[in-house]
Protein backbone atom coordinates (compact mmCIF):
# COMPACT_ATOMS: atom_id res chain seq x y z
CA UNK A 1 0.00 0.00 0.00
CA UNK A 2 1.58 3.27 -1.17
CA UNK A 3 1.52 6.39 0.98
CA UNK A 4 -0.77 9.17 -0.07
CA UNK A 5 1.36 11.61 -2.14
CA UNK A 6 -0.69 14.53 -0.88
CA UNK A 7 0.25 13.68 2.73
CA UNK A 8 3.94 13.62 1.77
CA UNK A 9 3.63 17.01 0.07
CA UNK A 10 1.85 18.38 3.12
CA UNK A 11 4.61 17.08 5.38
CA UNK A 12 7.31 18.63 3.14
CA UNK A 13 5.52 22.00 3.13
CA UNK A 14 5.20 21.97 6.93
CA UNK A 15 8.94 21.27 7.28
CA UNK A 16 9.69 24.10 4.85
CA UNK A 17 7.40 26.42 6.83
CA UNK A 18 9.16 25.51 10.09
CA UNK A 19 12.57 26.21 8.58
CA UNK A 20 11.40 29.57 7.25
CA UNK A 21 9.92 30.52 10.61
CA UNK A 22 13.24 29.68 12.25
CA UNK A 23 15.17 31.75 9.68
CA UNK A 24 12.84 34.73 10.20
CA UNK A 25 13.37 34.52 13.98
CA UNK A 26 17.14 34.47 13.52
CA UNK A 27 16.99 37.48 11.20
CA UNK A 28 14.70 39.37 13.57
CA UNK A 29 17.14 38.74 16.43
CA UNK A 30 20.03 39.91 14.24
CA UNK A 31 18.17 43.13 13.44
CA UNK A 32 17.44 43.66 17.13
CA UNK A 33 21.12 43.19 18.01
CA UNK A 34 22.27 45.40 15.14
CA UNK A 35 19.92 48.24 16.02
CA UNK A 36 20.39 48.11 19.79
CA UNK A 37 22.48 50.85 21.34
CA UNK A 38 25.50 50.21 23.57
CA UNK A 39 24.93 50.31 27.32
CA UNK A 40 25.70 53.48 29.27
CA UNK A 41 28.88 52.01 30.71
CA UNK A 42 30.51 51.77 27.30
CA UNK A 43 30.00 48.01 27.10
CA UNK A 44 28.45 46.45 24.02
CA UNK A 45 24.77 45.67 24.36
CA UNK A 46 23.83 42.06 25.02
CA UNK A 47 21.11 39.91 23.56
CA UNK A 48 18.08 39.61 25.83
CA UNK A 49 18.43 36.67 28.17
CA UNK A 50 22.18 36.44 27.76
CA UNK A 51 23.86 36.16 31.15
CA UNK A 52 25.91 39.11 32.31
CA UNK A 53 29.58 38.42 31.98
CA UNK A 54 29.29 36.31 28.85
CA UNK A 55 31.26 37.64 25.94
CA UNK A 56 34.31 38.16 28.12
CA UNK A 57 37.71 37.03 26.96
CA UNK A 58 39.40 34.20 28.77
CA UNK A 59 43.06 34.93 29.43
CA UNK A 60 44.21 31.49 28.33
CA UNK A 61 42.11 31.47 25.14
CA UNK A 62 43.75 32.01 21.77
CA UNK A 63 42.21 35.48 21.52
CA UNK A 64 43.30 36.40 25.05
CA UNK A 65 46.85 35.28 24.32
CA UNK A 66 46.84 37.16 21.00
CA UNK A 67 45.78 40.34 22.80
CA UNK A 68 48.52 39.91 25.40
CA UNK A 69 51.02 39.32 22.60
CA UNK A 70 49.94 42.53 20.83
CA UNK A 71 50.19 44.48 24.07
CA UNK A 72 53.59 42.99 24.88
CA UNK A 73 55.06 43.93 21.50
CA UNK A 74 53.40 47.33 21.36
CA UNK A 75 53.63 47.33 17.58
CA UNK A 76 51.19 46.41 14.82
CA UNK A 77 51.34 42.73 13.85
CA UNK A 78 49.90 40.94 10.85
CA UNK A 79 47.67 38.01 11.72
CA UNK A 80 50.20 35.62 10.14
CA UNK A 81 52.83 36.91 12.59
CA UNK A 82 50.43 36.53 15.50
CA UNK A 83 49.57 32.94 14.52
CA UNK A 84 53.26 32.07 14.04
CA UNK A 85 54.18 33.55 17.44
CA UNK A 86 51.36 31.69 19.18
CA UNK A 87 52.28 28.42 17.46
CA UNK A 88 55.92 28.87 18.50
CA UNK A 89 54.82 28.60 22.13
CA UNK A 90 52.50 25.65 21.51
CA UNK A 91 49.18 27.44 21.02
CA UNK A 92 47.28 26.10 18.01
CA UNK A 93 45.63 29.15 16.42
CA UNK A 94 43.37 29.12 13.36
CA UNK A 95 44.01 32.19 11.21
CA UNK A 96 40.44 32.70 9.98
CA UNK A 97 38.96 32.33 13.45
CA UNK A 98 41.51 34.69 14.98
CA UNK A 99 40.94 37.36 12.31
CA UNK A 100 37.19 37.10 12.86
CA UNK A 101 37.53 37.45 16.64
CA UNK A 102 39.97 40.35 16.42
CA UNK A 103 37.79 42.10 13.84
CA UNK A 104 34.77 41.80 16.14
CA UNK A 105 36.76 43.22 19.03
CA UNK A 106 37.99 46.04 16.80
CA UNK A 107 34.43 46.85 15.78
CA UNK A 108 33.45 47.01 19.47
CA UNK A 109 36.55 49.16 20.12
CA UNK A 110 37.83 46.64 22.68
CA UNK A 111 41.49 45.67 23.08
CA UNK A 112 42.56 46.06 19.42
CA UNK A 113 42.44 48.38 16.43
CA UNK A 114 43.24 47.77 12.80
CA UNK A 115 46.51 49.09 11.49
CA UNK A 116 46.87 50.48 7.97
CA UNK A 117 47.95 47.21 6.38
CA UNK A 118 45.17 44.68 5.75
CA UNK A 119 45.03 41.90 8.35
CA UNK A 120 47.20 43.88 10.76
CA UNK A 121 46.13 44.69 14.31
CA UNK A 122 47.56 46.77 17.15
CA UNK A 123 46.64 46.74 20.83
CA UNK A 124 44.67 49.66 22.20
CA UNK A 125 46.49 51.27 25.13
CA UNK A 126 43.37 52.03 27.19
CA UNK A 127 42.14 48.56 28.20
CA UNK A 128 44.19 46.05 30.19
CA UNK A 129 44.72 42.61 28.72
CA UNK A 130 42.81 39.68 30.18
CA UNK A 131 44.67 38.50 33.28
CA UNK A 132 46.39 35.16 32.97
CA UNK A 133 45.04 32.35 35.11
CA UNK A 134 48.06 30.17 34.40
CA UNK A 135 51.78 30.68 34.65
CA UNK A 136 52.23 30.21 30.91
CA UNK A 137 52.90 33.54 29.27
CA UNK A 138 53.04 34.30 25.58
CA UNK A 139 56.50 35.56 24.72
CA UNK A 140 57.34 37.05 21.38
Amino acid sequence: MAKNPILKLLKDKRELRDRLIHEVRVLEEAVMIYESEPAEHGEPSRRPGRPKGSGGIQANSVVGQAIRLLQATGTPMHVDEIVASLRSVGVEAQKVSLVSSLAKLEKLKRFVARAEKRGTFVALPTEPAPESTTEAEVVH
